[in-house]
């Protein structure tokens, strides 16, 4: 084989490859999407082993919203997951992935975190470094529930 050969045929190999590598992130989320979850949340509280915190009172709000938007690729059934929110004094947004096969509760990962950067108070910066760290979300009527790693559980009601 001649060194165009080689090249042609590694240049083809990494074409393969990477098509590979898209079609099975397309099938990640072929799963059905929970729907109970595509609400605007509004946070009551958040539950630790050693303390629970509160917004300050009913006119400060934290919110989350999870969305979800067809994916732009063509023939695609796919959808793009994402969320976004208020906290008490910054928005934030950033995607998710989910896996509903684990019971009881569904998995959850919260990725891309963003905020804008208003100095906010402790709760507001507590909550935020919360987000990355969901591993599975369960709704019983109005309520939503994620868990975090480390056992705290963020209580939210739907606005």
């Amino acid at each position: 084989m001649n060194r165009t050969s080689k090249s042609n045929l590694r240049s083809l190999m990494l074409l393969l490859l990477g098509i590979a590598m898209i079609t099975s992130c397309l099938e990640m989320n072929k799963e059905e999407d929970p729907a109970e979850l595509f609400n605007k949340w509004k946070l009551i509280r958040i539950e630790e082993t050693v303390r629970t915190l509160e917004p300050p009172s009913d006119s400060v709000s934290i919110w989350i919203e999870f969305t979800r938007q067809k994916s732009n690729l063509a023939h695609s059934t796919n959808y793009m997951h994402s969320f976004y929110g208020f906290g008490i004094n910054n928005s934030y947004t950033g995607g998710f992935n989910f896996d509903s096969s684990r019971k009881p509760a569904n998995k959850l990962t919260l990725s891309q975190v963003a905020t804008t950067f208003v100095v906010s108070p402790e709760l507001e910066a507590h909550y935020f470094s919360l987000l990355p760290n969901v591993i599975s979300f369960s709704v019983n009527d109005d309520i939503l529930v994620l868990e975090c790693r480390e056992g705290q559980m963020m209580i939210y009601k739907q606005a």
